[in-house]
């Protein structure tokens, strides 16, 4: 009973003593640490690197998160420097600038400010890096990357009269189906490819009045084995696939008078080894303790995070497809219910001409 009382009267005291002060943190010690995300691409001329910083509060982080200060550096001097075996031949100074965020989430917003710098001349052949001051001297930051080198699509593209040819006449009864296969070289420095094709189509309402939609046809990530050693790869899109993917994803709606193919944008984009490994080791974990490695490719002694790379977007755009593709596109199996017509001159005697 005694050691009882003893126990109770030791908790009882400790209490009373805490009680006198209050004021106290969870937090530790913080020290800022520089948040960098930047990606060249030599197809664009106005080029943006994301420099921010980690933040830690006393009351709730998600109210200081909607707090852009809290993201932001007071100083930022930096540039980005072009070098040629090591050697500097011209150098950007960045300006920062507001632009709009994509949508709203836990972080500020609707804007966002980033730095940025012009140049539509980027050369595949050089090295680009990134040297920033921050907060008069207290953190730097450097990265170095190369860009994404003598990638190309076939000849076959940009032919003059190039149509897709995904289906025709008999496709329906037949059930054969035409695939698009064509080669590219693949790029040095590559690791990561991602093939689609958005396809832009018209509809005419009652009304009169119109709307333009686009369907992305995404053939997903393809990896180059060997980023230093590009060879031939090969594109495939089966025709087949076409017309189920428009039949899925168009509705039925008889407020609609008619739709039409607009035209198909081939894009390729690719990533860059750096940008690759960054994307897979950030994905989320599948582990029960859901914990992540990190991947910086940032140099500073106060441990910067991010990413300084490249990726590069490829697109032919205003393809168009052929006409025994656009026949059975108004008139096939999978697609007649959703009103396409064609205005091809060749199909002006046709019940699926439009008028």
């Amino acid at each position: 009973m005694f050691k009882r009382l003893s126990f109770i009267t030791a908790v009882a005291a400790l209490l009373t003593f805490s009680s006198c002060d209050t004021d106290f943190t969870l937090n530790g010690d913080y020290e800022r640490i520089p948040v960098v995300f930047g990606l060249l691409d030599q197809n664009e001329s106005t080029h943006y690197v994301k420099i921010t910083r980690t933040f830690l509060g006393d009351g709730n982080n998600y109210d200081f998160a909607q707090i852009a200060d809290s993201s932001y550096f007071d100083q930022v001097d930096a540039q980005v420097i072009e070098l040629d075996n090591g050697v500097e031949t011209r150098r950007w100074q960045l300006q920062d600038t507001l632009i709009p965020n994509k949508e709203s989430g836990t972080f500020y917003g609707p804007e966002q400010k980033v730095y940025v710098f012009y140049a539509d001349d980027l050369d595949a052949s050089m090295e680009y890096k990134i040297e920033a001051d921050l907060d008069e001297g207290t953190y730097s930051i450097d990265a170095t990357t190369e860009l994404i080198e003598n990638f190309s699509l076939s000849f076959l593209i940009y032919s003059p009269g190039f149509t897709f040819s995904f289906g025709s006449p008999s496709s329906s009864a037949t059930g054969n189906y035409n695939s698009f296969i064509s080669s590219y070289n693949e790029g040095k420095h590559a690791a990561l490819y991602n093939p689609s094709l958005n396809i832009k189509y018209q509809e005419t309402y009652a009304d009169g009045t119109t709307a333009e939609f686009v369907i992305p046809w995404s053939k997903g990530n393809v990896e180059q084995d060997k980023p230093e050693s590009p060879k031939t790869a090969t594109l495939n899109f089966a025709g087949e696939e076409f017309y189920k993917l428009l039949e899925s994803s168009i509705a039925v709606d008889a407020n609609v008078v008619k739709r039409q193919i607009v035209g198909l944008d081939l894009v390729m984009a690719i990533a860059h080894t750096e940008f690759a490994k960054y994307m897979e080791i950030s994905q989320p974990s599948s582990s029960i303790t859901q914990a992540t490695p990190q991947y910086t490719n940032i140099n500073s002694e106060s441990g910067a995070l991010g990413l300084f790379s490249s990726r590069q977007i490829v697109t032919v755009a205003g393809l168009q497809l052929s006409s025994g593709s656009v026949e059975e596109l108004c008139t096939g199996q999978y697609t007649s219910a959703l009103g396409f017509c064609s205005s091809l001159p060749e199909h002006s005697g046709d019940s699926f001409y439009c008028d």
